[in-house]
């Protein structure tokens, strides 16, 4: 009896360490099993939050695999670093020429079809729309002003919503394309005082969820990522309650 405790103890501990690792399961078994992703040479990526943390490693990775980029972030200047990271990284990979830079707000509607439009006028297709941009509130739910979580739900929700809607006919009329939604292991796995960082990783992944089984039928793939810790800038630049 003791021996099966201590090993169901053991496959326990294991199995919520790998969750704060990466919490998508299946996600690690594609990782180990399926197609490689030189299989994304000559595809077009939107990827949103390019300038730091996990979308400029993204950017990054799949320019070493010819990955045609187009890139966003709300800071230019973060953006035209990445660009110039990616013009001196060695042959073979993406050219600077096939990179696409749209600086400005996410959250702003009017700006999706403005940069849909740009996508399609430079590389006259789109394959993959990563929805990555995002931001913290810290503090506890009685000292963040609701004008804060309205920004968050804006930002980590509602953008990333009104990008996939814009998008979405291409990909029907095509009848291919995937999204690819970076949430967060915290929509499963709620804290004190991110309360709306919770809610809003919470909400887009079943906004994604739902949107799966809508098009699946029509060869359109859907992938929510839940990564737990990760060492970026996120936390330290997150908002803070009563600012």
């Amino acid at each position: 009896m003791l021996f099966e405790i201590v090993v169901a103890a053991v496959v326990i501990a294991f199995l919520c360490w790998n969750l704060m690792q990466d919490s998508d399961y299946v996600l690690r078994f594609y990782e180990a099993f399926g197609k490689s992703d030189e299989n994304l040479r000559g595809k077009v990526a939107w990827i949103t939050g390019a300038g730091s943390g996990i979308g400029k490693a993204l950017a990054l990775h799949w320019a070493s695999k010819s990955v045609r980029l187009v890139l966003t972030d709300l800071n230019s200047d973060s953006l035209e670093k990445v660009k110039s990271t990616i013009g001196t990284m060695k042959s073979p990979c993406t050219g600077i020429e096939d990179v696409l830079l749209l600086s400005g707000d996410v959250t702003v509607r009017e700006n999706h079809s403005k940069w849909f439009s740009s996508v399609m006028n430079k590389f006259g297709t789109l394959d993959i729309l990563v929805n990555n941009a995002g931001r913290m509130v810290q503090g506890e739910f009685s000292q963040v002003d609701v004008l804060l979580d309205e920004a968050i739900m804006s930002l980590n929700t509602m953008s990333a919503v009104g990008l996939t809607k814009e998008i979405l006919p291409h990909f029907i009329s095509r009848k291919s394309g995937h999204f690819v939604q970076i949430a967060s292991v915290m929509a499963y796995m709620t804290a004190p005082n991110v309360s709306s960082y919770c809610a809003s990783k919470a909400a887009i992944h079943a906004y994604m969820n739902s949107l799966r089984m809508e098009v699946s039928s029509n060869g359109i793939h859907v992938t929510v990522i839940c990564p737990g810790a990760v060492t970026t800038n996120f936390v330290s630049n997150s908002w803070k309650a009563l600012e």
